[in-house]
């Protein structure tokens, strides 16, 4: 049924595609928001404070897990590298995310309730990142489609499991360990189906490659190390200097900012390829016109966001949570704004990666951590939940400036180049 679904039958792929692309970012994106409000309203505001530290600690280190090889995957137009090779990296680098896992829970001294509910949620995660690895070829075939679908549905049904799970034993540790499972069984099934379509899917270890693989996206698997821990860090600073029920407060405010960047992931992942081709053909022109379009339309549906949350966004969040965030209005806007600054510099990461640029990627992020090892604590302690706000937004607007400069200095570069080329 799922292959029939999948592949047979008349297909308008690039309508489904982006149809498909919207629905499974928009899950995405709602996933933690969801789980922290049944987390809330079973369990009270500061085991939901527990439960989304350990949610965001996962989050974190899945970059560690996936070392942000997607982009590059998707990229990789002439096939420089294997699945085989891209699939034994992927699965070297999730088992690095668990034992990882392991030492913070020691060195955090964990209890064992939280133990077992991070490394469910580190375990999900973990298949996450190996169905990613099957997706990333399956979107440079041009079946974005059908990766979005598949996750789409393995996002749904871990979700509900979890949901009834928790409200039924109110225990993070069994809504966690069924979230994993269902995961799991769900991605076994989904991708038998699409081994069925792309046989170069089927499973041939090598690692013959996976060193220069790994070397080569060093600066990305930093660079997105980095941005999960910059985007969190006001999140640490409220857990070390405030109480748990205020960083409780600060996530829901925070939540709409996972929206406008996964929205954003919409406008440009179906076209990374198209990207890819318009770079390694020299097209400048083609390129800048992306780049200029692309960023357009991520501030438009990012103004549109703001003022969703400004007439009911915030309301219906005090509902649904049910807290009082009238005070909150401003800083609440503030952080959709920053949340739009954000998703642009995450996509111009990814122009960065087509480049084959990387260095940048490392030096961007490594300025913004200067900026937040300055300015974070320092602004939470003084201002509180508006200081975690403020702090967010410096480290936004640096990485989005510096990428912008990088890549309008490169264009330039390989125009001059090109010219060069053509007089001789």
């Amino acid at each position: 049924m799922l292959h029939r679904l999948l592949f047979e039958g008349k297909i308008n792929i690039v309508k489904r595609t982006y149809v498909w692309n919207l629905v499974s970012s928009l899950l995405f994106s709602i996933q933690s928001a969801i789980f922290l409000l049944v987390a809330k309203r079973v369990a009270g505001e500061d085991e939901a404070g527990v439960f989304i530290i350990l949610f965001t600690v996962a989050q974190m280190l899945t970059s560690l897990g996936n070392y942000n090889i997607r982009d590059f995957q998707v990229s990789d137009i002439h096939e420089e590298y294997k699945f085989s090779t891209y699939y034994a990296a992927r699965l070297s680098t999730e088992c690095v995310m668990m034992a990882v896992a392991v030492c913070y829970a020691f060195t955090k001294r964990l209890s064992f309730e939280s133990f077992a509910v991070l490394m469910c949620l580190c375990a999900y995660r973990f298949v996450e990142g190996v169905e990613d690895c099957y997706h990333g070829i399956v979107h440079r075939k041009g079946r974005f489609d059908v990766a979005s679908i598949c996750m789409s549905g393995r996002i749904i049904i871990s979700s509900a499991v979890f949901i009834l799970a928790y409200i039924i034993s109110g225990s993070q540790v069994v809504a966690s360990a069924l979230l994993l499972a269902s995961s799991f069984a769900v991605y076994l099934f989904t991708i038998r189906v699409i081994k069925s379509e792309f046989p170069e899917l089927k499973i041939r270890i090598s690692f013959e490659k996976v060193g220069k693989l790994l070397t080569v996206c060093f600066p990305i698997f930093v660079g997105a190390f980095l941005y999960s821990y910059l985007i969190n860090a006001p999140k640490y600073a409220i857990d070390s200097l405030m109480p748990k029920s205020v960083q409780t407060i600060y996530n829901i405010l925070f939540m709409p900012i996972f929206v406008v960047n996964i929205l954003s992931m919409f406008i440009y992942k179906p076209i990374i390829v198209k990207l890819s081709n318009l770079w390694d053909e020299g097209d400048m022109k083609g390129f800048f016109v992306q780049i200029i379009k692309q960023c357009a339309l991520i501030a438009a549906l990012d103004l549109v966001i703001v003022l969703g949350g400004y007439v009911i966004g915030l309301k219906l969040l005090g509902i649904i949570y049910a807290e009082d965030l009238s005070e909150h209005m401003g800083i609440f806007c503030l952080l959709l704004i920053f949340g739009g600054v954000t998703a642009i510099g995450y996509y111009l990461n990814v122009l960065i990666t087509i480049m084959r640029k990387q260095f940048y990627i490392l030096i961007g992020y490594g300025m913004a951590l200067g900026v937040s090892l300055l300015s974070t604590r320092r602004l939470v302690k003084e201002f509180g939940i508006d200081g975690a706000a403020y702090a967010y937004g410096f480290i936004a607007f640096t990485i989005m400036l510096f990428y912008l400069v990088a890549i309008i200095y490169e264009i330039a570069r390989k125009k001059d180049s090109k010219k060069r080329e053509n007089k001789t």
